[in-house]
């Protein structure tokens, strides 16, 4: 053999020798995840960018948690326990101006009459409350129903939009503005690609840098009739109208679009359901006498060989025996029954209570929040379990829902209110926003906690209240209020001496001879 012969086999095995090369190079890596090995070898993972994978995604995702949500009991659990968790009845805003800045009240109210001066964050809020009762503008729950209604659609479809109505043309509301819910089936996905001052992506319009000008929204949702073709139509909303509310801290950043947060359980729940069917079906089968039956007899007149029980035919007309409750019957020497024997499952409760907790875990919610089960827990493991789940409740309402609805509503309708004058110019309105208590396990405990922060300093009474959702000035007015009722009558009160002459609200010492 020439050397011109042996060239092909030398150049093969240098390259397979490269090849051999590289292989050991990769399995030298450091991270089994880069590794691709054989194990790994059908582990498919893109690279696209975030909004990309939303795209590819939004619409089927969105479908199936809501098929999941209106059919699987633990996805509706699960979207009613983050829910009132979050918002519960409601979160409530607390104006932020001491009680000796006063406005001139245009309204009479429950202590005082128009003309008067109010202390102005007491007006506000009353002013805030009147409102908001009408603000919705499709239903009469008010902003707190709308905050529930609000974060219903972000856990279940991942996001939806809040759109800002003039109401000044109906002139039923002190405060002309009103607030509609929309959800993210109104924006126009095919709304994509680059404009002639900007982009758009997914039916989001920015402008050269990278700010939000707008929203292409259809005029009814495109799942419903009632409206026609005519409703497909998209058109352009400013972003002064709309606030997109979603969960940006649990996307990638430069997200555009929000994912419901219950995506990486939405196929294990779907299994749930179908394994949990085809257990029912097996009990059914198995509580049910249930038989098959060979017949080398001739066919009758009906088409169909001698039976147990009485005929009916399927659909396509095949024949089908029923066996009735407590039936004994007589069969032909050509007939012979087999009785259908459904194999056992012995670990089906441990099989569900694992994939539970899997599908509790990739949702953030406790175990027993998602199912109810009880079984096994004490004070301190459901506390632990259930710190975790507040804290990441906190960072959404923190992150989310208050800057993207609750700080957005309270800046417009405070603008308004001063456009139709019913509050004064030149004066800032700070709000807190003050959610509802969350529920001790154990209350007794828990006071007994606060109660030694607070003697070792770590804490103050204000904090404590407002985490209860409670008002510092409000909570302080009626116990002295309450104090003073007590003393009045010569009662018991924590904190006040009835028998001191100067006890609060105390009869004088020259009366009580």
């Amino acid at each position: 053999m020439g050397w011109l012969d042996k060239l092909p086999t030398r150049r093969a095995r240098k390259a397979e020798a490269e090849l051999a090369a590289a292989r050991q190079a990769i399995e030298r890596l450091a991270y089994d995840a880069a590794r691709r090995s054989a194990r790994l070898s059908r582990w498919g993972a893109g690279n696209s960018g975030p909004n990309a994978e939303i795209a590819d995604a939004t619409q089927l995702t969105r479908a199936r948690m809501r098929d999941l949500v209106r059919n699987n009991p633990y996805a509706a659990s699960a979207v009613d326990a983050l829910t009132s968790a979050l918002v519960g009845d409601g979160i409530r805003p607390q104006v932020q101006l001491p009680r000796t800045t006063t406005i001139r009240a245009r309204r009479d109210g429950p202590k005082w009459r128009r003309g008067q001066q109010v202390a102005a964050s007491v007006y506000t809020e009353w002013l805030w409350d009147r409102w908001q009762r009408e603000c919705y503008r499709s239903s009469r729950l008010g902003f707190y129903g709308l905050q529930v209604v609000a974060a219903r659609a972000m856990f279940e479809s991942g996001e939806c939009l809040l759109r800002f109505r003039d109401a000044r043309v109906e002139g039923a509301l002190w405060v002309p503005l009103q607030l509609q819910i929309l959800e993210s089936d109104f924006i126009d996905d095919l709304k994509h690609g680059p404009t002639s001052n900007g982009y758009l992506c997914q039916g989001v319009e920015f402008d050269i840098v990278d700010r939000r000008r707008g929203y292409w929204l259809y005029p009814s949702h495109p799942g419903e009739t009632a409206r026609g073709v005519a409703a497909l139509a998209s058109s352009f909303v400013p972003a002064t109208q709309i606030e997109h509310l979603y969960d940006p801290t649990c996307g990638r950043p430069g997200q555009v679009r929000g994912i419901s947060p219950m995506t990486s359980v939405v196929k294990r729940l779907f299994h749930v359901d179908q394994y949990e069917d085809i257990e029912i079906i097996r009990r059914q089968v198995a509580s049910t006498l249930a038989v098959l039956i060979q017949s080398d007899a001739p066919m009758s007149a009906d088409g169909t060989p001698a039976s147990l029980g009485a005929r009916i035919t399927d659909s396509s007309g095949a024949p089908v025996d029923v066996l009735t409750s407590g039936l004994i019957a007589t069969v032909t020497g050509s007939e012979s029954i087999t009785p259908i024997q459904p194999p056992q499952v012995s670990d089906y409760g441990q099989f569900l209570v694992s994939t539970l907790h899997a599908v509790a875990a990739g949702i953030g919610l406790p175990y027993e929040e998602l199912t109810g089960d009880l079984s096994g827990t004490n004070y301190s493991s459901i506390r632990f379990g259930r710190l975790k789940f507040l804290r990441r409740l906190r960072q959404i309402r923190a992150q989310a829902f208050i800057p993207m609805l609750c700080d957005p509503t309270w800046q417009r309708f405070i603008n308004d209110a001063v456009g139709a004058g019913e509050l004064d110019e030149g004066l800032d309105y700070p709000v807190e926003w003050q959610p509802p208590r969350w529920e001790e396990v154990d209350r007794q405990k828990e006071e007994n906690g606060i109660a030694a922060a607070l003697a070792n300093m770590t804490t103050s009474p204000q904090r404590e209240i407002r985490r209860s959702g409670d008002d510092p000035e409000t909570i302080r007015q009626e116990i002295e209020e309450h104090q003073a009722w007590c003393a009045a009558r010569g009662l018991a009160y924590p904190g006040i001496d009835v028998s001191a002459p100067d006890a609060v609200g105390a009869p004088a010492a020259e009366n009580a001879a």
